[in-house]
């Protein structure tokens, strides 16, 4: 599932302070992971597992769309709706090439998944996001895209988060608006609130950082 250079994308996560979560809330959390990955899978080129029932990890067989899916999943898993609470998550996205590539993810290997995993063992208690890549350039300018990012992310709102997950999956303001029972204005200004015209920006450099690594 790698790209022709042969990189692959590995997010890897875990909920914040799942410790704290109350029992009921446990036992739905592993239930939102297995819905949002089942969206992810569906849509080719995803494969996830979740372990310990708070921590998960997954393929991206193209990187230039790894930060884009992070988000996704982040956001996901913010958001509340009818069936399940929101949740707070901590995501490492290593790229890289393949070992190989077991049936279940979590026995893969390769350094995708040793960039990935070791960014997670190596974050801070207040940050959410990190990038590692095997380009050292990159990994420099991830760093500070990380760094805003985790501003921003850290002060979304699960109602923010929803709308952001919808922008996300590519729809337009009037599909979000009808998929979340809002209004077109409301969108736009949660949008606004939310600082997603700087993340955007950030997930257009970032696809074009990778690119150039992975042409």
């Amino acid at each position: 599932m790698a790209d022709k250079k042969g990189y692959i994308a590995v997010i890897t996560g875990d909920i914040v302070k799942s410790g704290q979560i109350s029992p009921e809330d446990r036992r739905k959390m592993p239930e939102k992971l297995k819905h949002i990955f089942t969206g992810l899978d569906s849509a080719g080129g995803h494969r996830f597992s979740i372990f310990r029932g708070d921590s998960f990890q997954g393929a991206v067989s193209d990187p230039t769309q790894a930060l884009r899916t992070a988000l996704w999943i982040k956001t996901a898993l913010m958001r509340t709706d009818k069936d399940f609470d929101s949740y707070d998550c901590r995501l490492a996205l290593g790229i890289g090439r393949v070992t190989f590539m077991a049936p279940n993810v979590m026995e893969s290997d390769g350094e995708a998944f040793h960039n990935s995993g070791r960014a997670l063992d190596a974050m801070e208690s207040d940050e959410r996001l990190r990038i590692a890549t095997p380009w050292e350039a990159v990994n420099q300018e991830a760093a500070v895209h990380c760094a805003l990012l985790n501003v921003i992310m850290n002060r979304w709102t699960a109602a923010q988060a929803g709308v952001i997950a919808e922008t996300l999956a590519g729809k337009t303001q009037r599909a979000v608006a009808a998929a979340l029972q809002i209004t077109q204005p409301a969108v736009s200004s949660s949008l606004k609130a939310s600082g997603w015209s700087a993340v955007d920006a950030l997930i257009a450099r970032y696809e074009q950082l990778i690119k150039t690594q992975t042409p």
